[in-house]
């Protein structure tokens, strides 16, 4: 079962990738914010598997018809 769209799972792809660099960018350099990394890997993981747990109570679901 999926509930996110082509357009959804890229945003949220590309956000959680930005986040994760950033996480490590700024740990790299600063020593803090590792804690960026955490909703980034949550991004990636929903947005590969095309399924967000908080859409089922909020009843949203971005996916077409006509999308798998």
């Amino acid at each position: 079962m999926t509930n996110m769209g082509k357009t959804d799972r890229t945003l949220r792809l590309a956000a959680g990738i930005v986040l994760i660099v950033l996480a490590v960018i700024l740990q790299v350099s600063t020593g803090r914010l590792w804690w960026l990394g955490l909703p980034g890997l949550l991004m990636v993981f929903t947005g590969s598997i095309a399924f967000c747990p908080l859409y089922v109570p909020l009843k949203i679901n971005t996916r077409n018809r006509t999308e798998g």
